[in-house]
């Protein structure tokens, strides 16, 4: 067993007519999502704007950057990109997320560049 440390913060800002802009920041280790065979650091920011359609269902888009340094490897890859997702609330405490996610990649010792779109599904709980 191992304890990895992780920081997050998060802001929400209502807006008009049902929109809200939100922001998150985070950082943390990533031993299963990594090429490196010891881990990555990885920390991304995100800008977003929502709607909450209904009372269960929101939609939002927003834009990312994030950097991930592979410890052993010692290359850094530099992201940035635009998403969108949307959230149904399946009950009061748990809520279904779809996020599509298209990304520019930069790993900087092997100088690659290269275009992505990530699809996700996931839950998220309020505790």
């Amino acid at each position: 067993e191992r304890v990895l440390p992780a920081w997050q913060a998060n802001f929400v800002k209502p807006l008009p007519k049902g929109f809200e802009l939100r922001g998150t920041c985070f950082g943390r280790y990533e031993t299963s999502d990594t090429d490196d065979p010891l881990a990555s650091w990885l920390r991304r920011a995100e800008l977003e704007l929502g709607l909450k359609l209904r009372e269960n269902l929101a939609v939002g888009t927003g834009i990312f950057a994030q950097l991930k340094d592979n410890l052993l490897l010692e290359n850094v890859e530099r992201s940035k990109g635009v998403y969108a997702e949307a959230t149904w609330g399946a009950t009061r405490s748990l809520n279904i997320v779809f996020r599509v996610d298209y990304a520019q990649k930069v790993k900087t010792i092997l100088d690659e560049h290269e275009s992505t779109v990530d699809a996700f599904v996931g839950v998220r709980t309020n505790i």
